[in-house]
């Protein structure tokens, strides 16, 4: 499986520091999961973003924004050969973090 530099502890600190709660009107209570795919290049690039579960257009514009700012990502192996693998991360907007 590809994997995150520095690991899953390191991702949810990425994702800490970079997420931030949409700033828009009447969006204060709205709380859920949105989960993004998208495909680990065998360089370590992510292509193919795409949500599939929304939470709200707003909210999915704020995962594929942060998402996108991500360093390059260890690629997966497969027989000690570097393969493009798709991923899929849940991201949880909880007023309860």
């Amino acid at each position: 499986m590809p994997s995150f530099p520095r690991g899953q502890e390191a991702f949810r600190k990425f994702l800490a520091k970079n997420a931030k709660w949409p700033d828009k009107s009447g969006m204060i209570d709205v709380q859920g999961k949105v989960l993004v795919t998208f495909v680990v290049e065998k360089t370590g690039e992510l292509t193919h973003l795409k949500i599939t579960k929304s939470l709200n257009p707003i909210f999915d514009k704020e995962v594929l924004h942060v998402i996108k700012l991500s360093p390059k990502w260890i690629p997966g192996k497969v027989n000690g050969k570097k393969v493009r693998c798709w991923y899929t991360v849940p991201f949880n907007f909880s007023l309860n973090n």
